[in-house]
């Protein structure tokens, strides 16, 4: 079931979300409007992004 994630040039580009949703490459503001429009898969994209980075910052 594809999430309405917009942006990809190919199907190529497509990936799994975090619920296991097909979503495609995008910039993160994009991605923002679309959590903030009520898309959990959006905000899931968010997480899987930054995660690493907001831990090391974090913890490193």
């Amino acid at each position: 079931m594809a999430s309405g994630f917009a942006g990809a040039a190919s199907e190529s580009e497509a990936r799994e979300g975090f619920f296991g949703e097909a979503v495609t490459a995008t910039t993160d503001e994009q991605i923002v409007e679309q959590a903030l429009g009520g898309e959990p898969e959006a905000f899931g994209e968010l997480v899987r992004r930054w995660e690493r980075k907001i831990f090391s910052l974090s913890y490193g």
